[in-house]
């Protein structure tokens, strides 16, 4: 059996579709399963429950959303080798879904609407599966490092050995970010986290806020920045840290996906549509107005985790 699942959209989106997609794998091991998506993100697929990436932008594959397309015949020889298709892709009339069945796919299963409104996003990527027969037993992402990955990380701390803060202090939108002066107030207070070194994890957009955020990092503290990195290299530098904070972001639900604990600020977003999975995760919303989170929330959910892990 053969399975292609076309999947787009952020990190987030991806890493909340991980659980439908191991399921189907844990019920089909002997399957061949691609992931047409954005390589960067879908490699965390890579040896959990996927055997191929191939990129969703790559040219010729744009022409499946056109009514009535000449479509390459590379493209329409590729999607026939499937016996199913599974699409997370906006697909209201259906002309995807056209397209592929008339490159002789066998099965085409479109996820529904690409937002979820009643249940967890988790729940709501994973309904294929009952479309498959398959009992929907969906779990926390739990995602693993490569030999490669871990040698990385290795390079990255120099083998010191201390009990890493992770921070990251941005997200896809604006409005779901804490003020900066907030995050210095905890960098103030750092150590009251029961962390004594810091990890800034960030991207291009947040080079100013890091560099302004470094210069609050309690005095003897090494801060070590992870910018910009590949995600399956991040993912291994987030499993030697004790603690993330983040936001609602794609980078809270890679944190919380490699089992790490994870405190996660959520604002105009909805948590529990969108809250990360994972073994130790606490939610911090206090309506929908980011600033009405004050830091001694963040200590204090900081210091709950530190107990959880303490008594359990």
């Amino acid at each position: 059996m053969r399975y292609l699942l076309i999947r787009g959209g952020a990190i987030g989106d991806f890493i909340l579709t991980l659980p439908g997609m191991c399921c189907l794998r844990e019920q089909n091991p002997d399957a061949h399963i691609e992931i047409l998506g954005y390589p960067r993100i879908a490699c965390l697929a890579l040896g959990l429950c996927a055997d191929r990436v191939r990129a969703i932008d790559e040219r010729g594959f744009a022409a499946f959303f056109a009514r009535g397309a000449d479509l390459d015949p590379a493209w329409k020889s590729y999607i026939a080798s499937f016996d199913c298709v599974v699409s997370w892709l906006y697909d209201p009339d259906h002309i995807l879904e056209t397209n592929i069945l008339g490159c002789g796919a066998q099965r085409f299963l479109c996820n529904g609407s690409p937002r979820p409104t009643d249940r967890h996003a988790a729940e709501h990527f994973s309904s294929f599966l009952r479309q498959l027969g398959i009992p929907a037993q969906i779990q926390a992402p739990s995602l693993t490092a490569s030999p490669s990955d871990h040698e990385q990380a290795n390079r990255f701390f120099q083998n010191q050995q201390r009990r890493w803060l992770a921070l990251h202090p941005g997200s896809g939108s604006a409005m779901k970010n804490w003020p900066l002066d907030q995050w210095k107030i905890i960098l103030e207070r750092a150590a009251e986290t029961g962390a004594n070194g810091l990890v800034l994890v960030t991207g291009e957009a947040e080079n100013d806020s890091a560099k302004r955020l470094i210069e609050s990092v309690p005095s003897g503290w090494p801060c070590l920045r992870a910018a910009s990195l590949p995600l399956s290299e991040l993912a291994a530098i987030l499993r030697r840290c004790s603690l993330f904070v983040g936001h609602d972001s794609g980078i809270s639900h890679l944190a919380a996906a490699c089992g790490i604990p994870t405190v996660c600020l959520f604002g105009p977003t909805d948590p529990k549509l969108w809250a990360p999975r994972g073994s130790c995760v606490k939610v911090i919303q206090k309506g929908t107005a980011m600033i009405d989170i004050l830091p001694e929330d963040l200590i204090s959910a900081c210091r709950e985790i530190r107990e959880d892990l303490t008594t359990s």
